[in-house]
């Protein structure tokens, strides 16, 4: 099993080919020396062993699994139909299996039955399946209707599958629909779908080739970014510091906008959001840090809007509350702007750089808020290494600990290069990318069909 995982399939083989001779009863060892066959591209031997495995264990819903895919690179399709159809049957979670689903679909298109396509995969078709097997089964189904001379239901099919697919997915789905709407005399319709998939298909043809937004970009566009989410800290602050004052019982000839004692918090609310945009982490630790001291605030004098009306008297709930707007303001401003229509930041906008999916399409809110949060990754790794320096430069410890601190800190400072660098451990993880694609990307609409580039 190692030399498999290590991709030694010939010294995987070798290695059950002994264990068979010890044990020829061992089903198991079957199976294992039929993947390294299949792999090796042995697939006669592969369809010997999972025979053999089949006969030792009747019941092993994989061991057909497994020889369906030797048949299915053998071109015997019949025997593809008939081990999947059996290995459904011992184990009905196997027709969720994308791969079982799109061998058994090929070898009845292969064998011409497609009756039972459309059986098969309205059987399978659920609320539950994943998102590119039901992509895949619908658009199935729609050919074997256009096959049968059904095409209303094709139409139908293909429509829907279209609603549930992403932009390289769309391609041939709109290509097959035009030839279905041929087939009806739909000329325009027709032409609207094979326009918009030549659109896409150019389209990711572009996107294979998009441009990573250069270093200085990024750091002047995050500078600008820290600037408008700082301006928007300390505005909030400085509205909800007014409130909190009046409903605390401010006097009376105090004049309700005047800064007052919140000048000093308003303006460390301006410099923690400016820094936060460049350390995402950089908040919320300064939060966490802060939370001993207001647990001990709140244990020597109870919790009341009094408290925050003085935040020179009570810096830490002051400071705290300061954390908290910047956090919360950075994440919403990042995720909204980048999952509107805009797909950017005021900062990339100035570049016209935007944040988009691997084909180029609009992010959610929700994957915008897991990049953003994700951030925190090589950021934290920053402030660390910063920690670090300081920790060595001003503590007593000895010169070797001191050797070795340094030395994790400065790995810790590549890495975090290595983490920021494009496309970025934060864009990998939510599926995104930063790219100034702009001038070369088409505009279309999934509903209208194709629209004229503008002047761009």
């Amino acid at each position: 099993m190692i030399n498999v995982v290590l991709l030694r399939f010939k010294e995987a083989e070798k290695c059950m080919t002994r264990g068979i001779e010890m044990d020829p009863g061992e089903a198991f060892n079957y199976g294992l020396r039929a993947y390294a066959r299949l792999c090796m591209e042995d697939l006669d031997g592969a369809v010997e062993d999972c025979s053999a495995k089949i006969d030792l264990a009747p019941a092993d819903s994989g061991a057909f699994a497994l020889r369906a895919w030797a048949f299915f690179e053998l071109g015997n399709f019949t025997g593809v139909a008939a081990d999947i159809e059996r290995a459904i049957e011992i184990d009905p979670s196997r027709r969720w299996y994308y791969y079982d689903c799109f061998r058994l679909v090929e070898a009845y298109r292969e064998l011409g039955d497609y009756d039972k396509i459309i059986e098969f995969a309205t059987s399978t078709i659920g609320p539950k399946l994943d998102r590119g097997l039901l992509v895949e089964l619908v658009r199935r189904r729609a050919r074997a209707y256009h096959l049968i001379g059904q095409d209303d239901k094709a139409i139908i099919d293909y429509t829907t599958a279209i609603g549930m697919a992403s932009k390289s997915e769309m391609i041939e789905l709109f290509a097959e629909r035009s030839k279905v709407y041929e087939k009806l005399r739909l000329d325009d319709m027709s032409e609207k779908d094979r326009m918009t998939s030549l659109q896409l298909q150019a389209h990711r043809a572009q996107m294979s080739e998009w441009l990573p937004a250069r270093p200085p970009q990024r750091i002047v566009a995050q500078v600008i970014d820290g600037f408008v989410v700082g301006c928007l800290s300390a505005f909030f602050l400085f509205v909800v510091a007014n409130a909190i004052d009046i409903a605390s019982g401010a006097n009376a000839s105090h004049a309700p906008f005047e800064m007052s004692q919140w000048q000093p918090l308003i303006l460390a609310t301006f410099g923690i959001g400016f820094l936060d945009a460049l350390f995402v982490c950089f908040a919320p630790a300064l939060a966490i840090l802060s939370i001993p001291l207001i647990v001990a605030k709140l244990t020597t004098q109870p919790f009341s809007t009094s408290l925050l009306a003085a935040p020179l008297s009570n810096p830490e709930l002051g400071f705290t509350l300061a954390v908290l707007v910047v956090v919360t303001i950075n994440w919403m401003y990042h995720a909204l702007m980048e999952s509107s229509p805009k797909e950017s930041t005021l900062g990339k906008s100035v570049f016209r750089l935007r944040v988009t999916d691997v084909d180029g399409a609009r992010v959610s809110f929700r994957r915008s808020s897991i990049r953003h949060l994700m951030k925190v990754i090589p950021c934290s790794m920053m402030v660390v290494f910063f920690a670090s320096i300081f920790f060595v430069t001003y503590s007593d410890i000895g010169v070797m600990f001191k050797a070795f601190v340094s030395l994790v800190s400065i790995l810790l400072f590549v890495f975090s290069l290595m983490a920021l660098a494009n496309p970025g451990v934060h864009n990998n993880l939510s599926a995104c990318i930063v790219s100034d694609n702009h001038l070369y990307t088409p505009r279309f609409n999934m509903i209208t069909g194709p629209a004229e580039h503008d002047g761009t």
